[in-house]
């Protein structure tokens, strides 16, 4: 998923023409074809909130019809890191609370994940638990877990010892 997958163009008089996730055809979309998709992946986006929408609706739609992403075995979600000047320390926009929260739901409803990759998430140390889920629902089925940037500050991560059946780990020194 992009910035483009799913949207529609609105007029803001403020900040002029900008894209936003078309509700209607995502459920459209997914209750066609979610059963169907086994790979998901999110690229860098300018607009989380078109991110944060895919995911309330897709959980909505798990919800009413349990099927629907039942198949999904790998999920890679990428975040844009954009710093502010090169002086100022510290500054850096990491994904956010309510978005961190959908995505933390989303994650407990994949029962059949086998890859997982979360890369520039930049997450404050208190933030760091939220894979407390996948661990309880993917705990054995997970088998490439890769964790680039999950936190701004050093971390001990005690997730890779939890996957009882993990091949292959990428972490960053965070």
């Amino acid at each position: 998923m992009d910035d483009y997958m799913f949207t529609k163009s609105k007029f803001n008089l403020c900040v002029g023409w900008e894209r936003y996730l078309d509700n209607t055809r995502t459920t459209i979309f997914l209750q066609k074809t979610g059963r169907h998709i086994r790979n998901l992946i999110f690229k860098p986006m300018n607009n989380l909130f078109s991110l944060y929408q895919f995911l309330k609706t897709a959980l909505m739609l798990y919800h009413y019809e349990k099927g629907t992403l039942g198949n999904v075995t790998s999920i890679r979600l990428y975040f844009a890191v954009k710093k502010i000047g090169v002086l100022e320390d510290e500054k850096t926009f990491g994904t956010g609370g309510q978005m961190l929260e959908k995505f933390q739901e989303f994650l407990g409803i994949m029962e059949n994940l086998q890859t997982l990759d979360l890369r520039n998430f930049l997450l404050e140390v208190e933030d760091a638990p939220f894979l407390d889920q996948v661990c309880g629902v993917c705990c054995e089925t997970l088998q490439t877990l890769h964790l680039i940037n999950l936190t701004r500050k050093p971390k001990t991560l005690l997730y890779p010892g939890i996957f009882v059946n993990l091949r292959t780990l990428y972490i960053s020194p965070q």
